[in-house]
């Protein structure tokens, strides 16, 4: 079966304070859990606590001792955040830019980079942002042509239009990008996996001169090369106007994901974690190598009871990737 999905759900971008008190904590609980982010059941696994309990705490009407289910809050809620917030690293930043500028103008561009460098973070957390206006499609290897405009459709609330051959489902989608007031951005992700006969259509759905969407290619070197060599492909690639490369894993952003987490490691040692991320095959190195581990290490720290992950944690945790 082929992958072609929406983007994650990221309504959470909050950091938490480490002071932050149980009243805040359940707060910021009580958001995410009506927002749908988090179920009552997830935080019953974590803590063990029964979920009409965790209710009844969160909803202030509990009539025992809270400290302790208080605590565990606190801890889950750290947990949670320390995994699945969005660290704005400066290629994040970059890649906002050039989505924000390519939407603007209805441009054609492609994000390219080594996996793990958070290029899938960064598109994932735009279209969370802007989810009417943007359509994001992760392809792989078998991923049809129909299934691809099918997607195409659902961003476009247009699946019960979409019978008939291919050539008929392509003019419907044309027809209803130019219906729409705001210009739609289609992002489309681990797009070096994509088969030419789909990239072909994608230029056409875009346009011969003006555009009538935005396009985004989002993957690694192998997309430059795609576009490079295959000749029905090489008129799409003059029609790219924006392109970026993100580069490595920078000590800055390196050393913010690793704060984000309680540590006593030195600046030393954040420095060789980096070198260790960027070096890494594990995870496909990089942001994504180094955010698995610190995630690993902060669950050793936990079940060992201790405030903070030393570089002993951090070593074991190595092994566990």
């Amino acid at each position: 079966m082929s992958k072609i999905s929406t983007a994650l759900k990221l309504s959470l971008v909050e950091q938490l304070d480490s002071r932050a008190t149980p009243e805040r904590v359940k707060e910021q609980i009580r958001g995410a859990l009506s927002r749908g982010d988090i179920t009552l059941r997830d935080i019953e696994r974590f803590t063990t606590f029964k979920s009409s309990t965790i209710s009844q705490v969160l909803n202030d009407k509990y009539e025992g001792d809270t400290a302790k289910l208080d605590a565990a809050l606190v801890r889950y809620w750290m947990n949670y955040v320390a995994k699945h917030s969005i660290l704005e690293t400066r290629a994040a930043a970059e890649i906002h830019t050039l989505l924000k500028w390519a939407h603007k103008k209805q441009r054609i561009a492609i994000i390219v980079g080594d996996n793990g460098r958070g290029k899938t973070t960064a598109v994932q957390a735009y279209h969370a942002l802007h989810p009417d206006d943007t359509a994001y499609i992760t392809i792989d290897a078998t991923s049809r042509l129909l299934e691809f405009f099918e997607a195409l459709a659902k961003a476009l609330k247009i699946e019960n239009h979409m019978n008939g051959p291919a050539s008929f489902r392509k003019e419907t989608i044309i027809r209803a990008l130019q219906r729409r007031e705001k210009p739609l951005m289609i992002i489309i992700d681990e797009a070096d996996e994509i088969k030419p006969r789909i990239l072909s259509s994608v230029r056409t759905i875009w346009g011969d001169n003006e555009g009538r969407c935005a396009i985004v290619l989002v993957g690694t070197g192998k997309l430059e090369q795609v576009l490079e060599r295959e000749r029905d492909l090489r008129y799409m690639d003059t029609r790219i106007s924006l392109r970026l490369r993100v580069s490595e894993l920078e000590d800055s952003d390196a050393i913010m994901l690793i704060k984000r987490y309680p540590t006593s490691l030195e600046r030393a040692e954040m420095r060789d974690l980096v070198n260790w991320a960027n070096r890494s095959s594990r995870n496909r190195g990089g942001i994504r190598a180094l955010s698995n581990l610190m995630a690993n290490a902060y669950d050793l720290m936990q079940s060992k009871e201790e405030t903070e992950i030393t570089p002993d944690m951090i070593e074991q945790a190595k092994g566990y990737m």
